[in-house]
Formats: structure tokens, C-alpha cells, sequence
């Protein structure tokens, strides 16, 4: 009997891994050329299936303009001048769900409504339906940041895809045919669908989503239709976005780089509380 071959390094490693390793590699070889020649070598812009498949499509990663919300010119160029950021190995998290997964457009044909930079939509079929369960489950994403029983930790963006779209129920089949490091990734990444599903289920006690509901919010009676119509609410909401994750990741870093181990529970809210008036007098960190 032929004795199996070993099996190469190439084949350890996932998709990702060698896609990532294959554009490091050109980039090398690029700049070896350029430095021979004395030359500088324009390189094409990578499509957007390549840019997305290394990551540099991800508002974490570089600066991703709104077509919602206007950014200070400073701001704006502080990020532009440090974007985009390499790759890491963890999976970027937050606290709240993200602005990146809010502004996009169901639509590139039909104009909508309060899209004040047409040349800087993003399309996302699922957005008017994580806009509308949004709605719906706010309360609770706002109340778990200060509650460890409710697993208080931030989130990844497919965990946050997994709470927007509603869908609680408890998922058990992995994608077919997968081996290897794909099917330990498939498996991993339905361990955490279940565990957000698990989390508004369970824990805050909502059911899947229903297209049908009607929630209030801020005295308006708010159905899916009304979401697509009324440019207020969504304004609303990525205000929300962008002032709940920015006093969560705050804190977060005060407590890093302030708190003690040793401290009791009434420093900690103490710390907490002078941190949050950052906000105002009478803010929160939520």
C-alpha cells in the first residue's frame, strides 16, 4: 500500500490566511521592484470582493464615509490618515450595534430619503428590517452593558448581523462540505449565532422577528414600512449608534488604563460615573 504524502503547509491553512498571505506577497514583491528600479509602481485598486476579503472595507479597519452622517473635517482626517489598519487576528468588537451596519441602503436605483451623499451608499438588502427590530431590542442591548449577568462583553459584527435580524431560534447544521479549518470556523461561527440567539431569547425574553410588529418609539407608532419613509428615525438611531459606542469604549479604556484589581465595587461605579460626564451632568455611559 502507498504510504500517504504529508500534507503541505498550504493546505493548513484556511482561504482567508492564503489570500492574505498571497496579497502580502505581491505588495513585497512590488516594493522590491520599486526600490531596483528607483521607480514608483502603480498598483490597481483591488476590487471590492478582494478589498472586503482583506478587510479593508471594514469601517474597524479604514475610514468609511456615510452617506447618512457628515464627519468634521478634522475628525475626518485623522482617520483618513491612518486608514486603513493592517489585519489583526481578532474580530473587531462593539458595544452597541454599529453605525456600519445602520447606514446602508436597501436600494442603489431609488433615492432614500435623508441619503445626502448619493456617491457613498453602501447596499444592504436587511438594513430596514435591522433598523425596524432595532427598535425593539435597544432597551435591552443598552441595559447589558452594565449588567455581567447579561453578558456585557462587546459584540462582533456577526453577532450584531445575528441580533438585528431577529432570528432567535437555535440553528444545529454547518455548512456542507466543509473540512478542515473551514469547518471549524462554520462551526465556531454557529456556536456564536446560537449564543446571541440564545442571549434575546432566553435572556431578554423576545421572540424571532416579526415583519408585522409595530413598536414605539420616541411617541410615533413604528412599522417596517414607516423605517424606510422617515428619515428621522434612522437619524435617531445612528446617533444613538455612535454616542452609546463611543461612552461604552470610554469607559472601557478608563478601565484599563485606570481601574485596580483591588478596587471595591463602589470605586468602580464611582469611576464610572465621573467618566460618564463626558456627556453632560446628567448622562451615562447608555
Amino acid at each position: 500500500m502507498r504510504s500517504a504524502e504529508p500534507a503541505s503547509e498550504g493546505s493548513k491553512l484556511s482561504r482567508r490566511k492564503r489570500r492574505r498571505m498571497a496579497h502580502a506577497q505581491s505588495q513585497d514583491q512590488v516594493s522590491a521592484e520599486s526600490s531596483l528600479t528607483g521607480q514608483s509602481i502603480h498598483q490597481p485598486e483591488a476590487s471590492s470582493a478582494q478589498a472586503r476579503s482583506i478587510g479593508f472595507q471594514h469601517s474597524a479597519r479604514c475610514l468609511v464615509l456615510s452617506p447618512f452622517v457628515d464627519l468634521t473635517a478634522v475628525w475626518a482626517d485623522a482617520l483618513r490618515a491612518v486608514s486603513p489598519v493592517p489585519p489583526t487576528a481578532n474580530s473587531a468588537l462593539d458595544f452597541f450595534p454599529l453605525p456600519y451596519l445602520l447606514d446602508t441602503v436597501s436600494d442603489a436605483v431609488t433615492p432614500t430619503p435623508g441619503c445626502a451623499h448619493q456617491d457613498r451608499v453602501r447596499v444592504d438588502g436587511k438594513v430596514h428590517r435591522y433598523l425596524h427590530n432595532l427598535l425593539r431590542i435597544r432597551e435591552f442591548c443598552r441595559a447589558r452593558l452594565f449588567d455581567v449577568s447579561l453578558d456585557n462583553r462587546p459584540l462582533t459584527i456577526a453577532e450584531w448581523r445575528t441580533a438585528l435580524w431577529g432570528q432567535y431560534l437555535a440553528k444545529s447544521s454547518v455548512r456542507n462540505g466543509a473540512e478542515g479549518a473551514d469547518a471549524r470556523r462554520a462551526k465556531r461561527r454557529l456556536e456564536e449565532r446560537n449564543g446571541i440567539a440564545a442571549l434575546c431569547h432566553k435572556v431578554a425574553d423576545m421572540d424571532s422577528y416579526n415583519a408585522h410588529v409595530v413598536v414605539e418609539f420616541r411617541g410615533l407608532a413604528v412599522d417596517l414600512n414607516m423605517i424606510a419613509q422617515d428619515p428621522s428615525i434612522r437619524a435617531d438611531l445612528l446617533w444613538e449608534s455612535h454616542e452609546v459606542n463611543f461612552r461604552a469604549e470610554l469607559l472601557a479604556l478608563d478601565t484599563l488604563r485606570v481601574q485596580k484589581k483591588d478596587w471595591m465595587e463602589i470605586n468602580r461605579w464611582e469611576r464610572k460615573m465621573l467618566v460618564s460626564g463626558v456627556g453632560g451632568s446628567s448622562s451615562s455611559a447608555a
